[in-house]
C-alpha cells in the first residue's frame, strides 16, 4: 500500500449563511484510470504450469497438449505494448482508448465531497437519499477491451470483448456515505471476456471456455483528509492503476494456470450470463491525506 501525504492550499467557500448551515470544506477524490493488458510472456512457462497442474484437467489426453501448447503460444502473439507511465491530459487517455491495444480500460473521474463538522453533507438542491448522488457528480466511462489479432507483421486486427450481463456481475456506478457519514465512496465494476471469435478458436484447444476478467475500482473520500483509492482485480491480466493521470501501481499477470481452467467444466460452454470468473489477484490501495485545520476549508488542486 502506498501513503502519500500532501498540503493543499486553503480556500474559504463565501456565503453570507451561518456557517452552521453551509458546508465548511471541500474535499477533491483523485481521478481513477485503470487499464488491463497483457503482457509480454513466454509460452514455455505457461505450457509448463498447465503440465503441473493437481488435479489436472488434461490427464489421460495425451494429444491434447500439442493444441494446448499452439493455444498458449497463439495468446502470447496477442499480447499488448506497454501501456504510457502517465497520461498527461483527457486526450491522451482517449487517443491511447482509440487505439485499442489493451483488455480493458475504466475511469472514475474526480469528484468533490462538502463537509461541515466531520461529516458530508448534501450538496445544494439535493435531497438525502443516501445515494452518491446526493452528495455530489462524478463522470465514469470504460472500455471493453479487445482480443488483439496478429495477422501479418505490422498489421492488427482486434475482436471486441464479449460484455456480461449485470445478471452476472453487478456492473456500473454505485456510492454513498461510509464511516458513519464522515466518508463519501464511489464504486465503479466492470468485467468482460475474449471476443467470441477467440472463444471459438480456444475451446477446441483446452476444453475449457473462457472466463471472464473484472476490476472494481473504489474511490473514498473523508472529511478529515484521507482519501482512499482501491482496485480489486482478477489474478490475469496485468493491471495499472494511475491516479490524476500518472501511474502509481500495477499488479503483474499470475496464476496463469488457475486463469485457463477457471472457465468452468471441461467440455463446456457458457454463454456471457453464466460464464466464470477468474479468481481475484492481489490488490491495490493508495492512501493521500490533505490537511484540513479549524473546519477550514481545504480544496484539493
Amino acid at each position: 500500500m502506498f501513503v502519500a501525504t500532501a498540503l493543499i492550499t486553503a480556500t474559504l467557500l463565501t456565503s453570507s449563511a451561518s456557517s452552521d448551515e453551509k458546508p465548511t470544506h471541500e474535499i477533491r477524490a483523485q481521478d481513477i484510470k485503470v487499464v488491463a493488458h497483457i503482457r509480454s510472456y513466454d509460452p514455455r512457462v505457461l505450457y509448463n504450469e498447465l503440465r503441473s497442474l493437481q488435479p489436472n484437467p488434461w490427464a489421460g489426453e495425451p494429444w491434447r497438449w500439442p493444441a494446448i501448447m499452439a493455444a498458449v503460444t497463439g495468446m502470447s502473439l496477442s499480447t499488448n505494448p506497454e501501456p504510457p507511465a502517465r497520461f498527461s491530459d483527457e486526450k491522451s487517455w482517449r487517443d491511447y482508448v482509440a487505439g485499442k491495444d489493451y483488455r480493458g480500460a475504466l475511469h472514475l473521474g474526480s469528484f468533490t465531497a462538502q463537509c461541515r463538522a466531520g461529516q458530508v453533507v448534501p450538496r445544494a438542491g439535493h435531497a438525502d437519499d443516501g445515494s452518491y448522488a446526493s452528495y455530489t457528480s462524478v463522470s465514469s466511462d470504460h472500455d471493453l477491451g479487445y482480443t488483439r489479432y496478429l495477422v501479418a507483421g505490422p498489421v492488427r486486427l482486434f475482436g471486441d470483448g464479449e460484455a456480461i450481463p449485470e445478471s452476472n456481475f453487478r456492473q456500473g456506478t454505485t456510492g454513498g456515505l461510509t464511516r458513519g457519514g464522515q466518508c463519501l465512496a464511489v464504486t465503479e465494476r466492470r468485467a468482460v471476456r475474449m471476443s467470441t471469435l477467440a472463444q471459438d478458436s480456444t475451446f477446441p484447444l483446452y476444453g475449457i471456455d473462457a472466463p471472464y476478467i473484472w476490476i472494481v475500482a473504489t474511490n473514498e473520500i473523508c472529511c478529515d483528509g484521507t482519501r482512499t483509492v482501491t482496485v480489486n482485480r482478477s489474478t490475469f491480466p496485468t493491471h495499472r492503476l494511475y491516479l490524476d493521470g500518472e501511474l502509481v501501481d500495477e499488479r503483474e499477470q499470475a496464476d496463469w494456470g488457475r486463469f485457463i481452467v477457471s472457465g468452468g467444466e471441461k467440455g463446456r460452454r457458457y454463454d456471457a450470463a453464466h460464464a466464470q470468473r477468474v479468481p481475484a489477484g492481489q490488490g491495490m490501495q493508495v492512501v493521500s491525506r490533505v490537511v484540513v485545520q479549524d473546519e477550514m476549508v481545504v480544496a484539493a488542486r
